[in-house]
């Protein structure tokens, strides 16, 4: 296969011009909001307060909320991810697993390891991520990890090098703005992990942590530009104040990594590259592969700079705060043909 340019002009490319329909506009406030759905509802998850909010799918009606800050019961100290099946809500917290019923009533809470995070069950068992520097001082390792329910560890699945966002030092602390990717969605009882260390690359394990199959597609490595360098440390500078500037030191790779995150939905992987211009420019590069890796296409698709969003359907789903109205919107775009 020829390498493919992640750029606006490569082939492939699919210009989303439709004006994103908006489907309600909610009452509930929200500081750092995820999006996940399922065919009833939609989950709003806030990793600020701490809480879960559903709405129903079919009118876009608020349901329930459930959580809050804490160390008890149903409380979170913090939210990774949320997963859902038919039957059961799992929420990801600090050191432990909680199953809610689809109404929120909690069933029961799974206590893990505190060193690790962003768990996800795997059918049976539960995946996790702890961070080691087993080698040399400096050196930074995600190591991916099958755990029983009894949160007794089964193996070590796989590892790798990372290089971490901050680093503290004297008189002032290192922050690495663009870095690698390393993140993991289960997705009809299987494991798909995503490593930019190794390039566009994603390695598929089965439920019981054996490797089943690899993606690895060849891309064109764009430079990082000096302007760009510019917008992603204003972009750190709007979320947590022009100080920032004054604070660190910003590092930078030579060049992006092959991508930024990625999702998972109706048998597709949608490959997410990072925005050159990420303060200027709403307009994000998808790549849309198949479960094996094939290219299908990519589409250039609108994101706005605060928007949560998730993709189910065909539909593209953002979620946004309206600064006129100080509203949260829910908008909808096709996506996928």
């Amino acid at each position: 296969m020829n390498k493919f340019k992640i750029a606006a002009f490569i082939l492939f490319v699919l210009m989303n011009i439709a004006h994103a329909e908006r489907l309600a506009v909610l009452k509930e406030n929200f500081t750092a909001p995820f999006l996940v759905f399922d065919k009833d509802c939609i989950y709003i998850g806030d990793k600020g307060t701490f809480s879960i909010n559903i709405y129903s799918r079919k009118d876009f009606s608020f349901l329930k909320q459930f959580g809050k800050k804490g160390e008890g019961p149903a409380e979170f100290m913090w939210i990774h991810s949320l997963q859902v099946d038919p039957e059961v809500i799992y929420v990801s917290g600090s050191g432990k697993i909680s199953l809610f019923s689809k109404a929120g009533k909690l069933k029961r809470e799974i206590r893990l390891d505190p060193n690790t995070g962003n768990y996800m069950f795997l059918g049976h068992n539960i995946v996790s991520i702890s961070y080691s520097d087993p080698e040399a001082p400096g050196d930074l390792y995600n190591k991916i990890n099958l755990v029983g329910e009894n949160g007794k560890k089964i193996k070590e699945i796989y590892s790798t090098r990372i290089t971490p966002i901050w680093t503290f030092k004297e008189p002032k602390n290192d922050c690495c703005l663009i870095t690698d990717c390393v993140e993991y969605i289960v997705y009809n009882r299987k494991l798909y992990l995503g490593n930019t260390m190794k390039g566009f690359y994603f390695i598929v394990f089965n439920e019981n942590g054996e490797k089943v199959s690899e993606i690895d597609l060849p891309y064109e490595k764009r430079p990082i530009k000096a302007d760009e360098k510019e917008e992603y440390i204003n972009q750190l500078a709007y979320w947590r104040g022009e100080v920032v500037k004054k604070r660190y030191n910003f590092l930078f790779p030579e060049f992006y990594p092959a991508f930024d995150s990625f999702l998972i939905a109706d048998d597709r992987i949608y490959v997410f590259l990072h925005n050159p211009h990420p303060m200027t420019s709403k307009e994000q590069q998808i790549v849309i592969l198949d479960l094996q890796g094939k290219l299908l296409k990519q589409v250039a698709q609108f994101v706005p700079l605060d928007a949560a969003y998730q993709i189910l359907d065909g539909m593209f789903y953002y979620l946004t705060d309206n600064d006129e109205t100080q509203l949260w919107e829910l908008h909808a775009i096709k996506i996928d043909n």
